[in-house]
């Protein structure tokens, strides 16, 4: 193993690989949840989470690489990957409408129906919807994987 995957490096990877399939796994659980309406919007069922979620399997894989293959520049690539992933789940977070809304779109679509924005929002107002554990999961595991993918790199770049 090189020197810059020894050590600290090698901590930081292990953390950053946990952050990612932590914000993995927030995708299948609800983003956005209204005690008004039938339950919440899971990651998984709009655009937003299908983004985290890919962001986040490619993070994990790429962070594995650098463990399996001995290659500490792609610590850089996956702490890239999870910074997708923590704009989109920060995005979601602060505004907990943005998964009910793409959801109601998509399902108008699929039903052929034409629904006017304004009509999905003022929807979607009704239904109170706040922020749920899923979002927060992806937020916390994305800014994880960041946070110590650029740490692994940059312990990787110090210890040659």
């Amino acid at each position: 193993m090189p020197s810059g995957t020894a050590g600290g490096a090698t901590k930081m990877v292990g953390f950053a690989i946990a952050g990612a399939v932590v914000a993995f796994i927030g995708t299948f659980l609800n983003w956005s949840y209204s005690d008004t309406a039938s339950g919440g919007v899971k990651g998984k069922e709009f655009t937003d989470g299908v983004i985290v979620m890919i962001a986040a399997g490619l993070a994990a894989a790429a962070l594995v690489a650098v463990l399996a293959a001995k290659k500490p520049q792609l610590s850089a690539a996956g702490a890239g990957l999870s910074l997708i992933a923590l704009v989109v789940g920060v995005l979601n977070l602060v505004d907990p409408d943005r998964a009910p809304i793409a959801k109601a779109e998509s399902e108008a679509e699929d039903a052929g129906a034409t629904v006017s924005d304004s009509d999905l929002e003022n929807m979607v107002e009704r239904l109170d919807f706040s922020a749920a554990p899923g979002v927060y999961l992806v937020v916390l595991g994305s800014l994880a994987a960041v946070v110590c993918g650029f740490l692994a790199f940059k312990n990787s770049r110090t210890a040659r």
